[in-house]
């Protein structure tokens, strides 16, 4: 029904979107071992409180994702369902007409897009990092760049056993026929 594609495709989004926060409170706690940089502070309460912030955060995150995989009203059917959507991977394109197709990707293409897509999403992050430079010059200048290729590298390696799939679609579109397709696919 449209209701369990929605909801499959709402808990597919949270472990999707979760991923990365966990990664980033990984990246704090590794932070709290490496000695500050001349003119930086630690967030208040010092390391012990960034150590207890992260446990924190990457528990909540945890259990996010573990309570994502039992969608409403499914039982544990969703589980499934989900973790096979897991290795599943659709680099949506939007294209003009009205057709919906599904089609083999290449993976390199797909995280080499998805690496300059999170790096334009964190633009402003880059330019306060720029602006930094000008004040820092022992602050390296190109980290952009090795986001993106630090970014695409953990995509690549993700990719390496799902299956990478590139469905066009029209924008705007009605979300059923792209939810209908992504499940025939899997």
């Amino acid at each position: 029904s449209v209701k369990n594609a929605y909801d499959f495709l709402v808990s597919m989004g949270v472990i999707t979107y979760f991923i990365p926060y966990l990664l980033m409170f990984g990246a704090l706690l590794k932070a709290q071992r490496e000695p500050l940089p001349e003119g930086a502070t630690r967030a208040p309460g010092g390391t012990p409180m960034a150590i207890a912030m992260a446990v924190l955060g990457i528990v909540t995150l945890l259990v996010s994702i573990v309570l994502a995989l039992f969608p409403p009203g499914e039982g544990n059917t969703g589980t499934l369902k989900v973790v096979v959507a897991t290795v599943l991977v659709v680099a949506l394109r939007t294209v003009p007409g009205r057709d919906i197709t599904l089609g083999p990707a290449d993976p390199g293409e797909v995280a080499a897009r998805l690496a300059r897509s999170a790096a334009y999403e964190r633009r402003h992050y880059f330019e306060l990092l720029q602006r930094a430079g000008y004040v820092m010059p022992s602050r390296p200048a190109a980290a952009q760049d090795r986001a993106i290729a630090a970014d695409e590298a953990i995509l690549r390696a993700s990719f390496e056993h799902a299956r990478v799939v590139t469905m066009d679609a029209p924008f705007p579109t009605d979300p059923r026929p792209v939810a209908d397709t992504i499940l025939a696919a899997l």
